[in-house]
């Protein structure tokens, strides 16, 4: 399923970060083949997993450092419903696509973690409330639920001021430094 070449290339990369001390999460990001709707749910379910027992076989003797994330931002390309939270139909799609992912993830287990399972929220952010008062308080309720389960989160800066920026990047000055603060202060400790 993925060409020799390109998984030689992407064991490479995943060996310097892990090399340099970083932790590594491997993803299908904006994958055009995912389309999750009924018309493609079958072939893509069958196509998901191929695709993740190859990435499992390649990567069995790597440790808890190293993630899978099945899917990432699964969604109906060129349509109104592209960047919202979807309907129904891709909803139920892709909860029955995790699925399949989930008992993959059991039939391989005795491969990695036994009894380990590491959870990581990435790419979630608080676009703009009425005030960055009300974003810290939900910030307080998001990534406080979590960071007492040991969780760690990763927010997503678009770099776009109306939406999710803490992060002036042209001038790598932080914009929301309450937000960061009280982000950092679960973590922190």
């Amino acid at each position: 399923m993925i060409e020799e070449a390109w998984m030689a290339r992407v064991r490479e990369v995943v060996d310097m970060a892990l090399d340099n001390g970083l932790y590594v999460i491997l993803n299908n990001h904006h994958e055009n083949f995912i389309i999750p709707d009924y018309e493609h749910e079958e072939s893509l379910k069958e196509t998901l997993v191929k695709l993740w027992k190859q990435i499992a076989e390649e990567f069995k003797e790597y440790d808890e450092r190293l993630f899978f994330e099945g899917m990432n931002e699964p969604r109906m390309k060129d349509t109104s419903e592209e960047w919202t939270d979807g309907s129904e139909e891709s909803r139920e799609v892709v909860n029955n696509l995790n699925e399949a992912l989930q008992e993959l993830k059991t039939a391989i287990q005795e491969n990695f973690l036994a009894n380990k399972i590491p959870v990581v929220i990435t790419e979630f952010g608080c676009d703009k409330k009425p005030s960055d008062d009300e974003r810290i308080k939900w910030l307080k309720y998001y990534v406080g639920s979590f960071a007492e389960k040991g969780v760690p989160c990763i927010w997503w800066d678009n770099g776009k001021e109306e939406m999710y920026r803490i992060i002036d990047r042209e001038n790598a000055v932080i914009t929301k430094n309450e937000l960061v603060d009280t982000f950092i202060s679960f973590y922190d400790r």
